[in-house]
């Protein structure tokens, strides 16, 4: 609960309603960051490399070396003990420059999450000197929608509004690879989960239990439950329909007899009045 504290709430921000799916080739849970602002991460793959004190210059002649051995991605980050804070280029995303590198804080792993988080932003083209404008609620007002380590307030904003820019992030992966890292959280169905349907506190369904990525019934339960609503809204709507029928006919029946007495009366009438002028 402590740890969530520190999670920025981005309700405000203005979305285009469409998810983007970033693959990384190594990357921390953090989507309880990215979640709001419809991006899923997917890892799929970690690789370890040695090395010390490595540049983006020597990493990138790195990925281009080795890109036909790597799992597809649209980037890659180098998580390195040894380097304090995080580096990335600037729109580097989905291009030869797709590359981060960022320092490790395993004594601190909302700070992790959030170094990584500011270095995909650059990634995703949005630099220091960003200038953009949104709009804040009453009760965000101070951070609103502030990205850590940027001075704009409405820093992701400005990264919402760089997505559809985007090419390589706009839809799903048509396959996965076998070396994927199944994140429980990230909104993704992934191997070995039954479901996914995000962080918990954003997860809403009812057939998926949001900390484990299990189904909380079965498919065939699913199956049963479907199917008695559907038999029951299908007797329902026999007797509905019998019932509007049964009284329809029933005033028509009433509207008969109405006719059929006030027609006696007449023959009746008529005949009096005949029988009296012949006496």
């Amino acid at each position: 609960l402590l740890a969530m504290s520190g999670i920025p709430n981005w309700k405000t921000i203005k979305t285009d309603g469409a998810i983007r799916y970033i693959e990384l080739l190594l990357l921390v849970d953090m989507s309880t960051y990215i979640y709001q602002l419809n991006i899923r991460i997917i890892v799929v793959d970690v690789v370890k490399v040695i090395g010390y004190n490595l540049t983006l210059e020597q990493i990138g002649k790195y990925r281009k070396q080795s890109l036909t051995k790597m799992a597809k991605h649209d980037a890659l980050m180098l998580v390195s003990r040894s380097f304090d804070g995080g580096i990335a280029y600037v729109g580097g995303i989905c291009g030869p420059n797709a590359i981060a590198i960022t320092g490790f804080y395993p004594q601190s792993s909302m700070e992790y999450s959030s170094v990584i988080f500011h270095e995909l932003a650059h990634l995703l083209g949005v630099p220091h000197d960003i200038k953009t404008e949104c709009s804040c609620s009453y009760e965000l007002l101070g951070n609103c929608l502030k990205i850590d380590g940027y001075d704009n307030d409405c820093s992701a904003q400005a990264l919402v509004d760089n997505l559809p820019w985007h090419s390589c992030i706009q839809s799903p992966p048509e396959e996965l690879p076998a070396t994927v890292l199944p994140i429980c959280g990230n909104g993704v169905l992934e191997p070995s989960e039954e479901c996914d349907c995000g962080p918990e506190r954003f997860c809403s369904s009812l057939v998926c239990d949001a900390s484990a990525c299990r189904r909380t019934i079965s498919n065939m339960q699913l199956v049963y439950i479907l199917s008695f609503i559907l038999f029951s809204a299908t007797v329902l709507l026999f007797f509905c329909v019998k019932f509007i029928a049964n009284r329809r006919d029933r005033v028509f029946s009433n509207n008969v007899i109405k006719a059929d007495t006030k027609n006696i009366w007449q023959v009746l009438k008529n005949y009096i009045n005949k029988n009296l002028m012949k006496n």
